[in-house]
C-alpha cells in the first residue's frame, strides 16, 4: 500500500482557466508536430510506404504522450509551463501509469465536460481527476498567480 503524504502549509489547487491553457498549449504541439510531419512529407516527396508508418507512429506518439509525461514527470509540456502539477491524492506523487492511461481517457472522452465539477470540489478536481483519485496544484507554491489557484489550508 502506498504512503499517505503528509502535506504541511497551504495547498495550492489549479483552477479550470489553466487548466484549459495547459490542455490547449499541448493541443497546439500537437498540431504544430503534425503539420511540420506533413510538410516534412511534402519537402521529401515521400512514398505512403514511408510516409504512413511515421503518420501512425505520430498518432501513437499523441495517444501515449500524456500519460506517460503525468505518470513520469507529473506533467505534461503545457502543464510544466502554467506551473502545474498532477498528483495522486492519497500519495502526493504522480500517478501511476495505468492511473494516467484511465485520467487521460475520460478526459478525452468527455472534454470540458469534465472541468464541470471543479467548482463543486474543495480541491477543484475535473471529473476525470476524481475518477483517478487525482489533484491538479501548483508545481512550485512561489510562482502562484491567484488567477490561477485557490489555496486551501490543509487543515480545512
Amino acid at each position: 500500500m502506498p504512503t499517505v503524504a503528509s502535506p504541511s502549509g497551504p495547498r495550492y489547487y489549479a483552477r479550470a482557466s489553466v487548466r484549459i491553457r495547459a490542455a490547449v498549449t499541448d493541443s497546439v504541439l500537437f498540431g504544430v508536430s503534425l503539420l511540420t510531419l506533413l510538410l516534412l512529407f511534402e519537402v521529401l516527396d515521400m512514398t505512403s510506404a514511408v510516409a504512413m508508418p511515421l503518420f501512425f507512429t505520430w498518432v501513437a506518439a499523441v495517444f501515449v504522450y500524456e500519460p506517460v509525461l503525468v505518470s513520469w514527470r507529473g506533467a505534461t509540456i503545457g502543464h510544466m509551463l502554467y506551473n502545474l502539477r498532477v498528483r495522486d491524492r492519497r500519495t502526493g506523487q504522480p500517478p501511476t501509469l495505468p492511473r494516467s492511461i484511465v485520467r487521460t481517457f475520460i478526459k478525452s472522452l468527455l472534454g470540458l465536460v469534465s472541468f464541470v465539477a471543479m467548482s463543486l470540489t474543495r480541491q477543484h478536481q475535473a471529473l476525470h481527476d476524481l475518477a483517478t483519485g487525482t489533484v491538479v496544484e501548483m508545481a512550485d507554491p512561489s510562482r502562484f498567480n491567484p488567477a490561477d489557484a485557490v489555496v486551501r489550508d490543509v487543515a480545512q
